[in-house]
């Protein structure tokens, strides 16, 4: 980026944090640092465009596979999220997990192949990554005209899933933190996982993950 608006900057921040405190208001209990509205806020001001949550994930879920470089990876990853954003005129407001685009080939084998999880490229493909993916089949039949709430949250499932130790997998509080958008209900996205779960090859459920 040429520059960052810092006035775009303090109104996400601001957005962000009324929109989880309503969320704590509501019972939902969020973690990362997110459990903490205001101080989370400022940590959004200082990550714009980038979500904290997006920061957090490549430095300690994904950055924790040795073959991942926390910096040049990280920075290549983004490049490619932020061009596709830029070349298919998407609108986001915060650049979080859920907008990791698998649907693009260098994004997927970057996160698959590139990261020795060759394994993992075929199971983005047939259950979340692409149009005839069956998370894009469940936003089409339960979610056609709104945000792809089913394909948003396997993205954000999947970049947990990828370390392959014990405590790999999502929790609730990861995959609304990674997901959610100011405005979402939080319960639309425990709603789309649990529509891919009924026909996903891939997801499971193993506990609170």
């Amino acid at each position: 980026f040429a520059s960052i608006d810092p006035r775009a900057a303090a109104d996400a921040a601001t957005t962000y944090r009324n929109y989880y405190d309503e969320l704590a208001a509501s019972g939902e209990q969020l973690g990362g640092g997110a459990q903490a509205p205001a101080t989370y806020a400022e940590l959004i001001e200082q990550s714009y465009p980038f979500h904290p949550e997006l920061v957090r994930v490549l430095d300690k879920r994904i950055g924790s596979i040795g073959v991942f470089n926390r910096a040049r990876g990280a920075l290549k990853l983004l490049a490619e999220v932020i061009n596709g954003v830029w070349a298919y005129k998407r609108d986001v407001d915060l650049l979080n997990v859920a907008d990791i685009d698998f649907n693009r080939q260098v994004v997927l084998s970057r996160l698959t192949v590139g990261i020795e999880r060759p394994d993992f490229e075929p199971v983005a493909r047939v259950d979340f990554a692409g149009p005839d993916s069956h998370a894009a089949r469940v936003d089409a039949d339960r979610f056609g005209g709104r945000l792809p709430y089913a394909t948003r949250a396997c993205t954000t499932v999947f970049c947990h899933s990828l370390e392959l130790v014990t405590m790999a997998g999502a929790t609730r509080s990861d995959y609304l933190l990674g997901t959610l958008r100011a405005g979402d209900d939080a319960t639309v996205i425990g709603e789309a996982l649990a529509e891919v779960e009924k026909v996903a090859w891939h997801l499971s459920r193993d506990g609170s993950r």
